[in-house]
């Protein structure tokens, strides 16, 4: 596809500008919620595990919409943030959570 002599409206113009200018973090929000889960739940087997979690982050997980989107929703409260998925493995995190801010690519701010 060819987007060469594409024009963004300034709608779209300032959406992109916002989202690249804005802060970059590592957001453990779902990752408390799916910790909660399996917590609570420790005799329960992995599909009902990931299905209540699933559950659990869809009603959980702060919503953000900004002015002038029209397809609204992010995995995190912020523009671009970065998700763990302990489910999914968390040993990464300790070995990489040092270098998130300064790492050439995918660059995340942690709090």
């Amino acid at each position: 596809m060819k987007f060469a002599n594409m024009t963004l409206s300034s709608r779209v113009r300032g959406l992109k500008e916002k989202m690249r200018e804005e802060p970059r973090y590592m957001s453990i929000e779902q990752a408390r919620i799916i910790t909660e889960i399996y917590r609570q739940n420790p005799d329960d087997p992995p599909v009902l595990l990931r299905a209540k979690s699933l559950a659990a982050a869809l009603d959980g997980l702060r919503i953000r919409i900004d002015k002038g989107e029209l397809i609204v929703g992010n995995r995190t409260a912020g523009g671009s943030g970065g998700v763990v998925f302990p489910e999914a493995g968390i040993s990464w995190v300790e070995n990489e959570i040092e270098t998130l801010p300064t790492r050439p690519q995918d660059r995340f701010l942690v709090n």
